[in-house]
């Protein structure tokens, strides 16, 4: 209450807004990945529980082998620090994004030869 008094038009508190928001907006970046990423990794779980499809082993077991590696990290993914798990992201996104290609070539060759609907 005195230091209002005293100068009622100078700012009470100065302080650097990127130091102190800087590693939260940070944080958030990182989850904002991993929710992507786990996203990511629950459609294609869904698709994986679908092995009665004829040719879908192959891409099951593609799927499997991008995520397995994944699973053995060590680190702790909620470090925003560590940017070992950006690095692994980008590779995940890759090989993910060649699946999703696979996938697609996969679709459309299944209706090309579909020889009738019953």
């Amino acid at each position: 209450e005195s230091l209002a008094k005293q100068s009622p038009r100078s700012k009470q508190f100065d302080f650097d807004p990127e130091r102190i928001f800087g590693k939260f907006v940070l944080f958030v970046k990182r989850c904002t990945k991993l929710i992507d990423m786990f996203s990511t990794l629950l459609q294609f779980e869904t698709l994986a529980k679908h092995t009665h499809i004829d040719g879908m082993g192959e891409l099951i077991a593609n799927f499997f082998s991008i995520i397995d590696p994944f699973k053995r990290k060590s680190y702790d993914l909620l470090d925003f620090r560590n940017n070992q798990y950006d690095r692994d992201l980008l590779g995940f996104n890759t090989h993910i994004h060649d699946l999703d290609i696979a996938l697609q070539g996969f679709i459309s060759n299944s209706f090309e030869t579909i020889s009738n609907t019953d």
